[in-house]
């Protein structure tokens, strides 16, 4: 395991619940289900078993759950400039490769990826793009969020698989 958040008072699909613990796991990447390190998924086996194991140590008026995070995926939209003496081509692979790891740390910045949903804010995301060596100039910046955050209790903030890079 990579990190695991215990949620008190909590059900998977709702808020409160007084007698119900939520325990969100986050795979380790030699452990994952699926191999996508924007959004690192466990076994339902895995899941079994570690209820199976907390099951036994916790009191029996506690309903445990053990889940996957919800994700809330982020997608960057933005017009750059890049410096005059680089490949604009190359450079938009390169910023939305950067921008995915940025915003999906489970594997590449543990210390981010420990504050859950507040790792990233919109605008460190745009002080990360204005800082790449490569980068002269930002013109714009927008956000998009699927689901949108303010309609789940709990999540965790993750990289889009793509984001939308245009050169001015």
């Amino acid at each position: 395991m990579w990190q695991v958040q215990a949620l008190p008072a909590r059900k998977p699909q709702q808020g409160n619940s007084p007698g119900d613990v939520l325990v969100v796991v986050v795979p380790a990447p030699d452990n994952i289900s699926r191999v996508d390190p924007t959004a690192p998924l466990a076994a339902s086996n895995l899941l079994y078993q570690i209820k199976t194991y907390l099951e036994d140590r916790v009191s029996p008026f506690v309903q445990l759950h053990v889940v996957n995070p919800n994700y809330v995926r982020i997608g960057v939209s933005t017009f750059v400039q890049f410096r005059d003496d680089e490949d604009p081509g190359a450079n938009v692979v390169r910023l939305n490769d950067e921008l995915v790891k940025y915003l999906s740390p489970w594997f590449f910045d543990a210390a981010r990826a420990e504050r859950g949903a507040r790792y990233a804010s919109e605008s460190d995301i745009s002080e990360f793009i204005q800082t790449r060596p490569y980068v002269e100039a930002m013109d714009s910046i927008s956000f998009r969020y699927e689901p949108e955050p303010q309609t789940l209790d709990w999540y965790f903030l993750t990289s889009a698989q793509q984001h939308s890079i245009q050169e001015v």
